[in-house]
């Protein structure tokens, strides 16, 4: 056997036993070869390096007295009466700070005001009190012949919903018990 042999038989010593004849070709030419000698040494000292535990096994008495003192960190901030803070401010962080907790009256005066300002804003930003001028639409008239009408975006939403709404309808009144939803083509 040559060294490869005898290295590939090195390791597969360590996962299942060789045979005996086997074993005694390795064994006498690991004593002749100090490479092949380097070699199972190295790998007998990384196997036992792998097989090793990397975290030690604790007693029972270490995780009952962890519990101990788990339970009475938990209850100290509960009978100071303080709350812990997060060192990670969130909304309901910044919520309790702004709103009183005893006063829902002022809450909903806040929460009205801040309404109504939105309410102003969106007033005062848009042009002609919300309405918009009439667009030119191209399309064709009447004779067949192309034109140009003009339409204002009121009537275009209001058909736009009645469309909707009969879509919906037929939608929600088909029935699917003779077809299978997946069967239900809606591009017509």
């Amino acid at each position: 056997m040559n060294c490869n042999q005898i290295r590939a038989s090195i390791e597969n010593g360590f996962s299942e036993p060789l045979d005996p004849h086997t074993q005694r070709i390795v064994d006498a030419h690991v004593i002749d070869c100090r490479d092949c000698r380097a070699f199972a040494t190295e790998t007998k000292n990384v196997i036992s390096f792998a097989s090793r535990p990397t975290v030690p096994e604790q007693s029972g008495e270490f995780w009952d007295s962890y519990y101990d003192r788990l339970v009475e960190k938990m209850e100290l901030p509960a009978a100071a009466g303080s709350v812990p803070v997060s060192s990670s401010p969130t909304w309901s962080t910044w919520l309790q700070h702004l709103l009183p907790q005893s006063r829902p009256a002022i809450q909903f005066a806040l929460i009205a005001a801040v309404l109504v300002i939105g309410i102003l804003i969106g007033r005062v930003l848009s042009n002609n009190n919300g309405s918009l001028p009439p667009q030119q639409v191209a399309g064709s008239a009447e004779d067949g012949e192309p034109g140009v009408h003009l339409t204002s975006l009121d009537d275009r939403t209001d058909r736009f919903l009645d469309r909707s709404k009969v879509i919906l309808l037929g939608m929600v009144n088909m029935d699917l018990t003779e077809t299978g939803a997946d069967d239900v083509d809606l591009s017509q």
